[in-house]
């Protein structure tokens, strides 16, 4: 796939609009990306360099998939962390059409990359601030957009945490996934300005949130969009078994347990509320018997864990200091109890308290 291939498909899929085709037309992906991407493969990361490994980095960054760009903040000999990474195009492009930027509109971008050139064009890069999310990337950046004649201010880690604190934007584009309250980002934006953001759950796939801030700015209110894929479906590792030596808990599960993987409604509900839960689906098919499996390995930063049988008979394992499977259900029952909305029926409202969801 080419370049000018990936715009005809995000074109007639009505994803890429007359007003931002011609930004992406004249900021192609492949001219914003550093040479050096990470790839995947037999769970291990492999280097892939753009003047060594031309014939897979052109038709990689070509095509709508997230990139990995940095591991481990750049040091070497790391866990293999993904520090950074460029989301995928039809990602990108769903942000930029729910930001809806404006030429002269103040522009905060968290996580410089080939959005900013975008940004860019949109605004005009003096209106744009970019904060990236190392100095290495920042350094990278600077001399990648600057030679394609986008000149938009790019800052490291260190120097975003004081510019940005000091000012208020029009509009906030977040291209890192956000796991806890994104209440930081609604203080550095002007009244009636758009965020839009990766929200992260632990329970829910990660999906775009789109919040407008309120006149008086003590508040910002918005709904969920498709689910963002970025750099963080790359790399993801099983969750923690903790200890077996433990005797399980035994309990029954309620039948409701298979709403948190039929509906992302339900996940994104019970997972605004239960923010520091982490959710793996485990589905297993015995050949024998042809009957199947599905369960749900739900776990928290204290210790607690919690299997629940999602089909016949419906029970629950659990371990640790608290029951994180009664939760669970009690949150499940009062999305059900509010007409189970979907994950475009939930309205988000931050504050600097609390982060709390209801059904429009």
């Amino acid at each position: 796939m080419t370049y000018e291939h990936l715009l005809e498909e995000l074109s007639g899929s009505g994803a890429l609009d007359d007003r931002l085709q011609p930004a992406f037309e004249g900021a192609p992906r492949r001219r914003f990306i550093p040479p050096t991407l990470w790839v995947r493969r037999d769970r291990r990361w492999r280097r892939l360099d753009r003047a060594q490994h031309g014939s897979r980095w052109y038709p990689l960054v070509d095509s709508d998939q997230p990139l990995v760009t940095e591991l481990d903040h750049g040091n070497a000999g790391g866990p293999g962390c993904v520090t950074a990474g460029e989301l995928a195009p039809s990602t990108v492009v769903l942000s930029l059409k729910l930001l809806g930027v404006t030429s002269g509109g103040r522009v905060l971008e968290v996580g410089t990359g080939w959005s900013t050139a975008l940004l860019s064009a949109l605004a005009g890069g003096a209106n744009v601030t970019s904060w990236a999310h190392s100095r290495d990337l920042a350094a990278v950046y600077r001399g990648l957009l600057r030679s394609q004649g986008h000149p938009p201010n790019v800052l490291d880690p260190d120097q975003g945490k004081a510019t940005a604190k000091n000012a208020l934007f029009d509009y906030i584009l977040v291209n890192r996934a956000v796991r806890h309250s994104p209440w930081e980002w609604v203080e550095r934006a002007r009244p009636g300005a758009r965020i839009v953001l990766p929200l992260h759950t632990g329970l829910s796939q990660v999906s775009l949130l789109a919040l407008t801030v309120g006149p008086d700015r003590a508040s910002a209110t918005g709904t969920f969009h498709a689910v963002a894929r970025g750099p963080w479906e790359l790399g993801q590792e099983d969750s923690p078994r903790g200890d077996d030596r433990e005797e399980p808990r035994l309990s029954n599960a309620s039948s409701s347990a298979m709403n948190m993987i039929q509906d992302p409604g339900a996940r994104a509900f019970v997972g605004i509320q239960t923010p520091g839960f982490h959710l793996e689906h485990i589905r297993s098919a015995h050949p024998f018997d042809r009957q199947i499996t599905e369960r749900l390995r739900v776990h928290d930063k204290v210790g607690s864990r919690a299997v629940i049988f999602c089909r016949p008979p419906y029970l629950v394992y659990e371990w640790g200091p608290r029951s994180i499977a009664s939760n669970v259900f009690c949150l499940l029952e009062a999305w059900k109890n509010a007409g189970s909305p979907s994950l475009a029926d939930l309205k988000v409202s931050v504050s600097s308290s609390a982060v709390n969801v209801l059904a429009e």
